[in-house]
């Protein structure tokens, strides 16, 4: 997944280097996007993981 997101958002790049106007803001909000989504989902499975890594202790 983050491998396509990062091909996304070099695609998206490219774009918006060569073009003008209305297409350019166009695919720099998509980068932008894809960016956030997967900083979002990245960080939700971050913490999805934490929480099931620790484990009740043990009552002697």
């Amino acid at each position: 997944m983050k491998l396509v997101a990062t091909v996304l958002v070099g695609i998206l790049i490219a774009i918006a280097i060569q073009n003008e106007g209305i297409i350019r803001a166009l695919a720099e909000l998509a980068a932008f996007i894809v960016v956030v989504f997967t900083v979002r989902k990245h960080r939700k499975h971050r913490r999805h993981n934490e929480m099931v890594k620790i484990e009740p202790e043990e009552i002697g």
